[in-house]
């Protein structure tokens, strides 16, 4: 049995390896996230997520979009034409919007995982850059001053 490969994310830099367009060249097969400051529950959720959107290849949509053609193509066919008028032609008319069909669902399934793995790495970015300024030692947040206030 092949071991499993694993992409642990501990660092904005860790980010980048997960850019759709390196999956040519990295062969991970799980993402971890190594994120401080974040509970274990929060942590499981957005590794599912990301794992989900990043692996995704949008079958599940494709099936749907294959299912809704298959039943609507032949039902227009029968209430357009009349059962006596479709000919071999309109069949095959019709399985190429089913095959068309589950190829616009396939494609938007995967843009649909592109766009949520989009935001979780913003999530994630935002999450584990460096902070400028340290917090205070007194535990309070600061709060902002509007001008002209004092």
């Amino acid at each position: 049995m092949k071991a499993q490969t694993v992409l642990t994310i501990r660092g904005v830099a860790d980010l980048d390896m997960l850019n759709p367009y390196h999956r040519a060249r990295v062969g991970f097969r799980r993402i971890k996230l190594d994120v401080p400051g974040v509970s274990d529950v929060d942590r499981e959720l957005q590794e599912q997520r990301i794992n989900r959107d990043y692996f995704a290849c949008g079958c599940a949509e494709a099936t749907i979009f294959t299912l809704i053609t298959l039943v609507a193509a032949p039902v227009w066919l029968v209430f357009s034409l009349g059962w006596e008028a479709i000919t071999w032609r309109h069949a095959a008319y019709a399985l190429g919007s089913v095959v068309l069909a589950s190829g616009v669902g396939k494609g938007i399934g995967v843009m649909r995982a592109r766009h949520r793995l989009r935001r979780e790495v913003e999530w994630l970015r935002h999450l584990l850059r460096p902070r400028a300024e340290p917090e205070p030692e007194d535990g309070k947040i600061p709060t902002i001053r509007r001008c002209g206030s004092r």
